[in-house]
């Protein structure tokens, strides 16, 4: 379903009333609501280059790797380190003063980076189509529905609908948490401890 498709079905559902610009905002919420629910792997990517490397679709990184196959581990942006220091790159932090976010390396050096990440989509427009199944097409309707509900002030429809959605969105989320079904009566449960 394309956002012009979800759009008609938004209004379907009683909303027909709202702008074409109204629907596409709540469209484009809802899809991002439903991705921030969960680490779901059709927003995994890669990406490799030389570094800076920019990431205009970057949500949080996964892994980032050398050209010789060293992971170099990430730094917060407010560390205390010296960020003009030169040498051979071991870390790598965010730098979000740009218009997209951009992976830096430190010490400053010459590093070809491999990036694995989980991407955000971009604002939906007429033909898109969100990167989710489309078996998950409607929960993306459901979610603009809450905000349609809220927008009118009906906040006890809205709960409602909310409730059922975050059942599903639980229901999703477990069938991706155990996708492993090989040999899962040897698999265990980590449970945190004090230590960790």
């Amino acid at each position: 379903m394309n956002l012009s498709e979800a759009r008609t079905e938004l209004g379907d559902r009683g909303f027909d009333y709202l702008s074409a610009a109204r629907m596409n905002f709540m469209l484009n919420r809802a899809m991002t609501d439903f991705e921030d629910a969960y680490q779901w792997p059709w927003l995994k990517a890669t990406v490799t280059g030389a570094a800076p490397l920019v990431i205009s679709d970057l949500k949080y990184v996964r892994s980032v790797y050398d050209d010789r196959q060293n992971e170099m581990f990430g730094m917060d942006d407010d560390d205390d380190i010296y960020i003009s220091q030169i040498g051979t790159p071991t870390n790598w932090w965010i730098d979000d003063t740009g218009s997209s976010p951009t992976l830096r390396v430190w010490p400053v050096g010459d590093a070809t980076l491999t990036v694995s990440y989980y991407a955000t989509d971009a604002t939906l427009t007429e033909s898109d189509t969100p990167r989710m199944p489309e078996r998950y097409h409607y929960t993306w309707v459901d979610l603009a529905v809450v905000r349609a509900y809220q927008d009118s002030d009906n906040f006890a429809a809205a709960q409602q609908l909310r409730q059922q959605i975050n059942a599903d969105l639980q229901s999703m989320i477990e069938q991706y948490e155990t996708r492993n079904r090989m040999n899962s009566q040897y698999m265990r449960i980590l449970v945190g401890s004090e230590d960790d």
